[in-house]
Order: C-alpha cells, then sequence, then structure tokens
C-alpha cells in the first residue's frame, strides 16, 4: 500500500514537473512569437523608410530638373541676339 502511496506521490510530482515545463515552453515561444513580430514590423518600418526616401529623391530632383527647365527658358529669353542664342542653344539644348 505504501508503495502505491509512494508512486501516486512520484506521479504527482511528475505531473507538477510537466505542467511547469509546459508553462515555461509556452512562455517561451510567446516570447519567440513576439520577438519575430517585432523583427517582421522593423524590417516593414525599414523598407518603408527607404520607399519614403526614394520618393522624396524623386521629388527633389523633378523639382530641381523643373527650375533648371525655368531657368533655361528664361534665359533663353534674355538673348535677344539670334546669333549668341543659336550658340547657347547648341551649348544646351533648345529653348
Amino acid at each position: 500500500m505504501q508503495e502505491i502511496k509512494n508512486e501516486i506521490v512520484k506521479a504527482t510530482e511528475r505531473v507538477k514537473e510537466a505542467k511547469a515545463a509546459l508553462k515555461e515552453a509556452k512562455k517561451a515561444e510567446r516570447i519567440q512569437w513576439k520577438q519575430e513580430l517585432f523583427e517582421d514590423f522593423k524590417k516593414r518600418a525599414l523598407e518603408r523608410a527607404v520607399e519614403a526616401e526614394n520618393k522624396k529623391k524623386t521629388r527633389l530632383k523633378n523639382k530641381a530638373q523643373q527650375v533648371l527647365d525655368n531657368a533655361f527658358q528664361t534665359v533663353c529669353k534674355l538673348i535677344p541676339d539670334e546669333e549668341e542664342r543659336a550658340l547657347f542653344l547648341e551649348s544646351y539644348g533648345q529653348c
């Protein structure tokens, strides 16, 4: 009878140990899941930042080109002499 009680106590201890191990495993799994989620968010944020930077560069490039075009047109209009304008056009393009 005592032997059965000892076995029951041992089995109960093993069940408690298994529950504790399961609880720790679930906790570790939740931590890992949160870490993976954080890494995914970080990756997406970085991708969005790169996209935003590229769009900003494109807008700045387009704006710079527009300013350059406007300056070119203004200079063309300011050259009254046809020969000078022709030389300017040969060098830099067309008005």
